[in-house]
């Protein structure tokens, strides 16, 4: 799954900065929204037909400077984005977060990086109704 959720959250500190930074560089996530998500787990979880089925829930993957490109022409915004390194980060996440969640954060911006978020990481199994997080097998 992309990480849309997160990145949205901090839209007012991206206009206020101008700029999204992060280590994810040249990595793509599959950005995907909470509405995309609930549509999908009601149409799975409703229609028999997705029984025994496995679903790679993700968006289109993009760059983070595609992201902010999309940012800019949907909020009229004027954001850029700044690379940075897998330390930068992470001493910029601890910062305003702290040691535990600023860690846990650069690791997933730093997986990002590596490719580890594409192909994405949510997969729903419909037989049992949950969520199973993790590679495909």
């Amino acid at each position: 799954m992309g990480f849309i959720l997160s990145d949205v959250d901090y839209i007012e500190t991206f206009k206020k900065v101008g700029a999204i930074a992060n280590c994810a560089n040249a990595g793509k996530p599959g950005y995907i929204s909470r509405s995309e998500l609930a549509c999908a787990y009601a149409k799975m979880l409703s229609e028999d037909k997705h029984n025994t089925q496995t679903y790679n829930l993700r968006g289109e993957a993009i760059t983070h400077q595609q992201f902010a490109e999309h940012l800019n022409y949907a909020l009229d915004a004027y954001l850029s984005y700044i690379p940075m390194t897998v330390e930068e980060y992470r001493q910029a996440r601890v910062a305003e977060l702290g040691e535990f969640i600023g860690t846990v954060i650069a690791g997933i911006y730093q997986g990002i990086r590596e490719g580890d978020a594409y192909p994405p990481l949510i997969f729903m199994r419909r037989s049992t109704g949950s969520i199973k997080l993790g590679k495909p097998i």
